[in-house]
């Protein structure tokens, strides 16, 4: 019997637990949430801080680094840093798996949960991301907003850059995005020449299900599909031609990962954080490909969860 090989990535530069710091530094900038904010970009008053965090210019679409727009507030030098803090704080982690024995020997780990938990927060609950997409979804059908792009387009960017090096359009390889939110991940493989009919978006919020659809049929992709799972609890989806055994030569997670720690806890006490790892093994076909990014956990942690021997999954590298 031959040893199931797969890889896993993740994309970015740092890994630390920010969960708790991001939460209070946002609930900081609460104060200031009634002042102007105008993009440096396009002079208009449109910048506006996301749910998740992040400053977007709604008119010109650009994503916002500190000092990039001017504020009518006397906190104005307050959210500069918090901003600059923010950003700081979402720099992704990639981590990556292969079929490598020496690099599984070095980095593979006898235990399977976290090495540490966050504490629960409602970045973790249906009900936050509900309403924070039906938001989207009202500002999508106002003026075209696509809505926020987790951690920014240039760890898209990077995430595009490692598919492309690792799996390339040619490869016709099947693709399933967990936690797709507005679809954007989805979107921009599709239009970097990979199938869109061979790839599938998934979030267990059915608002976000309903922005990347519309998303995506308005950049021209409406074979993306974009299906309503939840991950943890249910089957993933296929593609067609994938119907025998239902798993995949690449798994997406950008930020899905961190949003599931921070959940409640079972009433038996176990996270729904803990049973990812599983899921994403069984999901991936012999030689599939995970890449996650993270800005919640360390790539300490990372390797030792998602390189547990049990599971199949084998570290490649980081990816910066």
């Amino acid at each position: 019997m031959t040893k199931r090989t797969r890889k896993v990535g993740v994309t970015g530069k740092y890994g630390t637990r920010y969960g708790a710091s991001l939460r209070k530094q946002v609930k900081k900038m609460e104060v200031t949430q009634h002042a102007r904010y105008t993009c440096t970009f396009c002079g208009k008053d449109t910048v506006k801080r996301t749910a998740v965090g992040i400053w977007k210019c709604r008119a010109c679409k650009k994503v916002i680094a500190g000092g990039a727009w001017t504020v009518s507030t006397t906190a104005a030098a307050t959210v500069r840093s918090t901003v600059r803090r923010l950003r700081e704080m979402t720099e992704a982690l990639a981590l990556a798996l292969a079929p490598n024995s020496q690099n599984k020997a070095r980095f593979a780990r006898s235990n399977s949960t976290m090495t540490s938990e966050l504490k629960p927060s409602k970045l973790g609950t249906k009900s936050y991301w509900d309403q924070v997409y039906n938001t989207e979804v009202e500002n999508f059908e106002t003026d075209g907003d696509e809505g926020e792009v987790w951690f920014g387009e240039e760890t898209v960017e990077k995430m595009l850059e490692w598919t492309l090096s690792n799996i390339p359009p040619v490869n016709n390889p099947s693709i399933l995005d967990i936690g797709t939110g507005n679809g954007i991940m989805a979107v921009t493989l599709a239009e970097n020449g990979y199938d869109a009919s061979r790839i599938i978006g998934i979030d267990y919020s059915e608002p976000s299900i309903k922005l990347a659809r519309s998303v995506a049929s308005g950049r021209g992709y409406p074979a993306i599909r974009y299906i309503v799972t939840d991950f943890i609890n249910e089957t993933a989806p296929h593609v067609s031609e994938d119907k025998v055994d239902g798993k995949w030569d690449l798994l997406l997670d950008k930020g899905t990962y961190d949003a599931i720690a921070l959940a409640e806890k079972n009433e038996d006490g176990t996270s729904l954080a803990s049973k990812y790892p599983s899921r994403v093994a069984e999901a991936l076909k012999p030689g599939g490909l995970f890449l996650i990014t993270s800005c919640n956990f360390t790539e300490e942690e990372l390797k030792s969860t998602f390189g547990a021997s049990q599971l199949d999954l084998e570290y490649q590298y980081v990816y910066d």
